[in-house]
């Protein structure tokens, strides 16, 4: 099966992804993208570190997992400025920003998308 992960939260729901895919990788299944949408941008925030952004750093890195988060959520929450919206300094590594489009990928790409909120 494979799945695509919405991230709409940076609380404890947030962790509970990490551990979906853990158990979802571990049953041989496949995760295709995990994008962030609305507060789930903040797991990205540079100046905040935290514990789960850490293990979604670790695990896009072991997995070659992308982990896509929304332009405009990231704006509205400014992790992107809008007089330099190419300057990602305030997104962790291993984050990408990117689009709508990518939902919409994701979407078509994947058996099963599941939302954490």
């Amino acid at each position: 099966m494979n799945y695509g992960i919405i991230v709409t939260s940076n609380t404890e729901a947030s962790m509970t992804a990490v551990d979906f895919i853990r158990a979802a990788v571990s049953a041989e299944h496949k995760i295709h993208r995990v994008f962030f949408y609305g507060d789930g941008v903040l797991n990205s925030a540079n100046n905040t570190p935290s514990a789960t952004q850490k293990e979604w750093q670790k695990l896009s890195q072991t997995l070659q997992l992308e982990l896509a988060i929304c332009v405009t959520a990231a704006t509205k929450r400014n992790l992107i400025s809008r007089e330099n919206p190419t300057s990602h300094s305030l997104i962790a590594n291993r984050f990408t920003v990117s689009g709508l489009g990518q939902l919409a990928d994701l979407a078509m790409h994947c058996d099963r998308v599941i939302t954490f909120r």
